[in-house]
């Protein structure tokens, strides 16, 4: 009798459980879904949608599947990157804004994750970017894929001398000779290259800032030369902006944002305002590019056993930071360092730094544009 009833009280729990699973799986499913057909350049898939605020979402899979999109998923940012051939998109949860290629483009709706799904809105697929058959004509009718003009920005100038020495060497007239070499060399293979400064006067953070969005330029590369309190430290470093830093980085950090004590405003008002997500999209593609243009410099100049290779590192500049475009600050070497600053006074020494920069700039430029599809 006892067994029984036990087993009549296991029946019952078992009813409970099924009819809740029964109630929580209507809730989970109760979205409207819809028969929708995604005909991709791949495949056609039968798929569905469902209706979120009023705007039609599908399932960002089967779409890359239909057009032969490979993708990646990044957690911790919570973003999407989608690759077709060499071409890049870049979407977030919840946002609204897209980076396709650079360009920063508004959905109807941001992408949503449901029920472990990633749901992107139907209307996204209008755009050019999923016809493979048109990839080649956009790449063709644009120059957003050829790295074809440069901004160069000789540091410091003016009442701001940078870092001094103990000849008559000061860094703001050293970094504006070898830009303007930079800038001769660049332009004779076809790159228009474009100067925050062409003369010896002060320019401030702001304003170089401003004038390297304010262009069409592919890249910012700002030209300093370093300083230290041993004057045993020497060697050359290329630089990238980052939220992180380690203590050497922190210490140059430190004395190229001093230029501030200069400033005459406030960097960026009110007035100039950028939407933070919008901001984060363009930094975060920026760094990357930024990393591998450094990365590309110092290995040349390794190469050429020019300096003393202190390695690519990644620091807080402010002028990095507020530029809207690819960026890297190059420290020519130590001009505290007596030996180094000796050599950093020769014409013979200068001309083949400026050599190897270049080379750097135009190997990253071939690669670049080689992976966009260019036979180079």
């Amino acid at each position: 009798m006892r067994i029984t009833t036990e087993f009549s009280i296991y029946k019952r729990i078992a009813k409970i459980l099924s009819c809740f699973v029964i109630v929580i799986s209507v809730v989970l499913f109760a979205l409207p879904s819809y028969a929708f057909l995604i005909n991709g350049t791949h495949h056609t898939i039968d798929s569905y949608s469902i209706s979120l605020n009023g705007k039609e979402f599908i399932p960002l899979l089967f779409v890359c599947e239909a057009f032969g999109v490979s993708y990646s998923w990044e957690s911790l940012t919570n973003s999407i990157r989608l690759y077709k051939q060499g071409s890049l998109v870049r979407l977030v949860l919840n946002e609204q804004l897209m980076d396709v290629n650079g360009a920063i483009i508004r959905m109807q709706a941001p992408p949503q994750m449901v029920k472990g799904i990633v749901m992107i809105p139907a209307s996204i697929l209008h755009l050019p970017w999923w016809k493979a058959d048109q990839i080649s004509a956009l790449y063709a009718g644009s120059s957003e894929f050829v790295i074809d003009k440069v901004i160069l920005d000789p540091g410091h100038g003016g009442k701001d001398f940078g870092a001094v020495g103990k000849s008559t060497l000061r860094e703001k007239d050293l970094v504006l000779d070898v830009s303007m070499q930079i800038k001769k060399e660049l332009e004779r293979r076809g790159i228009t290259t474009l100067l925050t400064r062409d003369r010896d006067y002060f320019v401030t953070l702001a304003e170089r800032a401003e004038m390297a969005n304010a262009t069409d330029a592919d890249l910012y590369i700002s030209i300093h030369a370093n300083a230290h309190w041993d004057r045993r430290a020497e060697g050359f470093e290329v630089y990238y902006l980052s939220d992180t830093v380690d203590d050497s980085a922190r210490a140059v950090e430190m004395i190229e944002n001093a230029v501030m004590k200069y400033e005459d405003r406030c960097p960026f008002s009110e007035a100039s305002y950028v939407d933070p997500t919008l901001w984060d999209i363009m930094l975060t593609e920026n760094r990357r590019v930024s990393r591998e243009l450094a990365t590309s410099v110092d290995q040349v100049v390794k190469k050429e056993k020019m300096s003393t290779s202190r390695g690519v590192k990644h620091a807080r500049f402010y002028v990095l930071k507020w530029v809207n475009k690819p960026s890297i600050l190059i420290e020519l070497g130590f001009i505290t360092n007596h030996k180094e600053q000796r050599k950093l006074q020769r014409a013979s020494y200068k001309r083949r730094f400026v050599d190897a920069i270049v080379r750097g700039i135009l190997d990253y430029k071939r690669q670049y544009e080689r992976s966009k599809g260019f036979t180079v």
